[in-house]
């Protein structure tokens, strides 16, 4: 969990985004797409390797669940890059292009990496930059599994499985009652104007939930309660199959109805 409570100066360490996206979409999975573009197909340990780390349900395709991991993936970050470079251009940031590149591919494989001796502190009243990060943040973290049914349900009007309902319902309401009761309580964040300051709460809360560890205000000058509300973000906050890992959204929400049947007996 640290590396939501701390970043790092890369201006000596450029290590490039491609050291992150290995590790955002697994080493196996590219592994697996090597093989199914070289061999048309996957042998058994490479099929049951890659469900059992992205816990996917027995009736998935594999290979089409690879291939489209791998197609969503280049896509949300080309049109994430596209969009940071936009607007850090219009902030006037030397190397728009370069740093446009390098934070989306950070934000979706939530690795949290930095160009910035901030981290993006500098950029917390820019909606564009908030929002743009956010939303790769998100959707590195959600999942695959909640991408691919979604898209299935865009495409071809299947309904989103239980497993994905509950991720997105679950997420939703983290963050929105996550953002109000920082943006509300938090005595460092009252000191802003409204609009940036739910803003910097909206991605406090997000930058936990996801892991994805950037900063919009410094993490030490938070109230004690904020920091309490962020660690419990960041045990429910992700998803399984997502670029995150670690505790999950669904295991969150199964914690949550057992608890609330043994007070219910009680």
């Amino acid at each position: 969990m640290a590396r939501s409570f701390v970043h790092r100066d890369l201006g000596g360490f450029d290590h490039g985004p491609g050291l992150d996206q290995p590790v955002g979409i697994g080493y196996m999975t590219l592994g697996s797409f090597v093989m199914l573009a070289l061999r048309h197909r996957l042998d058994a340990v490479h099929r049951g390797v890659t469900r059992s780390a992205f816990v996917l349900p027995r009736d998935m395709n594999i290979a089409a669940f690879i291939r489209a991991v791998i197609v969503f993936t280049l896509a949300i970050e080309f049109v994430g890059a596209l969009l940071l470079t936009l607007f850090f251009a219009r902030a006037g940031t030397p190397d728009a292009l370069w740093n446009g590149v390098f934070h989306s591919v950070s934000a979706f494989c939530t690795a949290g990496f930095s160009l910035f001796d901030t981290s993006l502190e500098a950029y917390r009243a820019d909606a564009g930059i908030v929002l743009v990060v956010a939303a790769l943040s998100y959707l590195g973290a959600i999942g695959f599994i909640v991408m691919s049914d979604w898209w299935r349900w865009v495409a071809r009007r299947r309904a989103p499985s239980l497993t994905s309902r509950i991720i997105l319902r679950v997420t939703f309401w983290l963050a929105v009652i996550g953002t109000v009761s920082i943006a509300l309580t938090d005595a460092h964040l009252a000191q802003m104007a409204w609009p940036e300051r739910l803003l910097a709460a909206f991605f406090q809360v997000m930058t936990a939930m996801t892991t994805v560890g950037f900063d919009m205000v410094p993490i030490a000058n938070l109230g004690s309660a904020s920091i309490l509300l962020l660690l419990v973000a960041m045990v429910m906050g992700a998803s399984p199959s997502g670029t995150r890992g670690r505790h999950q959204v669904d295991n969150g929400s199964d914690l949550l109805r057992c608890g609330a049947r043994r007070a219910g007996r009680a």
